[in-house]
């Protein structure tokens, strides 16, 4: 995934280094935080460590999506090209709010690991890292010699809680900064009110970058939508 040049409002809130104001109401972005987008780690409010699952970035593992027509030429390009095919599933985006464009409907992600040049292939339209997952900074929690335990396996998405008293304007506020990064609208659940987006070619952060600005200034409970061994993995 591509960085482009982001869009000038959002800049102005974003820019630099920084955290949001706790007391600041939630959905309100200062612009005088300065703000790096990272993702060096991602906020998982279960979490016994602090609220924070630690990331490493895998320099050759990736995550593909691409249309479910166009699988079996995808995949046949994975066996053939010396790739390591970690896994794949069909998507399950489940749209009650507003007609997805055509990219996310009937859509497959695949995880993989090799060369980086699958991910100019013209049936791919969207792709992000594949990252180590970390308990604490040093400390893994994972079995090495597995390929899917300790993984962290990004699905293309985030999530974002409203648990504001006022949640109409606040869904309102996170469609708007959603927009901003060319994330789509995907669902809305009403217990808890829950909205999922998902990223498009030209978003210019991956979900786990855009969830922790959610976080860290804009002052929600947001988290990147992931793939887990539980959930279906062989």
């Amino acid at each position: 995934m591509k960085k482009l040049v982001f869009p000038v409002l959002l800049i102005m809130m974003t820019v630099g280094c920084g955290q949001a104001d706790p007391d600041k109401p939630a959905g309100e972005p200062d612009p005088e935080v300065e703000y790096v987008f990272h993702d060096d780690f991602y906020y998982f409010h279960a979490s016994d460590s602090n609220g924070k699952v630690y990331l490493t970035p895998c320099e050759d593992e990736y995550m593909i999506a691409f249309k479910a027509d166009d699988a079996e030429s995808v995949l046949n390009y994975i066996d053939a090209n010396g790739y390591v095919h970690l896994q794949e599933h069909t998507g399950s985006i489940s749209n009650t709010v507003t007609e997805l464009p055509e990219l996310w409907r009937n859509y497959m992600v695949a995880w993989i690991k090799g060369p980086k040049e699958i991910l100019d292939l013209p049936e791919v339209f969207y792709s992000c890292k594949i990252y180590d997952r970390h308990k604490e900074p040093a400390s893994k929690f994972y079995d090495p010699e597995s390929k899917f335990e300790g993984k962290f396996f990004p699905d293309g998405g985030f999530s974002v809680v409203l648990d504001d008293e006022h949640q109409e304007d606040m869904l309102n506020k996170v469609i708007q900064y959603a927009e901003d990064f060319n994330a789509v609208l995907n669902y809305v659940t009403e217990y808890p009110k829950t909205v999922r987006f998902m990223c498009m070619p030209d978003s210019p952060y991956n979900p786990v970058e855009i969830a922790n600005w959610f976080c860290e200034v804009a002052g929600f409970h947001a988290e990147p939508i992931y793939w887990n061994m539980y959930s279906g993995f062989d």
